[in-house]
């Protein structure tokens, strides 16, 4: 498991790039008032306009993105967590300040 810290202020976000593993979800633990979690809808490159069909890369797989936002002054731990291996995870310890 990957563990991080993360220090935000009040009303600050943060993107968590995760990788394409399965549905992904958050758990908070600590101070779950200090932070708010939610993830955002995957999307895809642009493709370059000058490029045809034929041409054009097969785009890698899409990250799994979360906004982790600071929301009162405290500690909380951020485990994400992929549902088709729980063995995948990822933690992040977020302090939030004034």
């Amino acid at each position: 498991m990957t563990a991080d810290r993360m220090e935000l202020r009040v009303g600050e976000e943060r993107a968590i790039h995760l990788p394409n593993g399965g549905a992904w979800h958050a758990q908070i633990e600590g101070m779950a008032s200090a932070v708010s979690v939610r993830k955002l809808w995957k999307a895809d490159p642009y493709p370059d306009d000058d490029r045809g069909d034929e041409a054009a890369p097969k785009s890698p797989p899409v990250d799994e993105v979360f906004m982790v936002r600071g929301t009162g002054p405290g500690s909380a731990t951020v485990r994400f967590v992929a549902e088709a291996c729980g063995d995948l995870a990822r933690e992040v310890s977020v302090t939030v300040r004034l």
